[in-house]
């Protein structure tokens, strides 16, 4: 089965983490990147998560805690039957949980994730091979230069004039394509004459 990749707004939103080991703490810290409101949940917890900051930690079984308090769960504890007990309870409750290594108890995937400011890769085998996604994972990040948060922040300033000068979208749409390759081949945003030169070429001025 594939799964639609859909991209979430989780600033702000109550995340369950079922679980004190480090399955818990990794998934603890890729979820921190993105400002939810982290709970975790276990009656131990791993060293580095109590080390932690901006979380919530709960020494209590994750089945002693109300679910529908919760945007999403994740399950992982070091137990398959407490995962697919808080699985079960989350999908009767219709709340997103993913239950590690048990894609069979899960209503969404964790993608292997590449971040770089606002680009965010996500990447999914739909559980059947790891060893891909996290192949890819390094092949994507080797391809990204280190300004990469920079190009995108420039061109994003340049929108709002590109679209006030060029109403044709198709035109508009070739020209920011030839201004992310050459700022790919620099690897960093234009400066504003190599911006005027190339839109010059492109037959747009700003």
């Amino acid at each position: 089965m594939n799964y639609f990749p859909m991209f979430v707004d989780l600033t702000g939103k109550k995340i369950l983490v079922a679980g004190g080991g480090t399955v818990a703490l990794r998934k603890v810290r890729v979820l921190k990147t993105f400002g939810p409101q982290i709970v975790v949940a276990a009656k131990s917890f791993c060293p580095a998560l109590l080390q932690e900051e901006d979380i919530t930690l709960l020494q209590s079984s994750a089945e002693d805690i109300p679910l529908s308090d919760f945007a999403a769960v994740i399950a992982a504890t070091d137990d398959a039957e407490v995962n697919h007990a808080i699985a079960k309870a989350c999908i009767d409750l219709r709340i997103p949980v993913n239950t590690v290594d048990d894609a069979a108890f899960c209503s969404f995937l964790f993608p292997a994730l590449v971040t770089s400011g606002p680009l965010t890769v996500g990447i999914s085998s739909s559980g059947i091979s790891p060893a891909c996604t996290m192949y890819l994972k390094e092949k994507i990040r080797d391809l990204l230069p280190d300004d990469l948060p920079a190009i995108l922040n420039w061109l994003a300033a340049l929108r709002p004039g590109i679209k006030a000068l060029i109403a044709d979208e198709k035109k508009r749409s070739l020209l920011f394509h030839s201004l992310f390759e050459e700022a790919m081949r620099l690897q960093r945003p234009l400066t504003e004459e190599e911006t005027a030169a190339l839109m010059q070429s492109t037959g747009g001025s700003l």
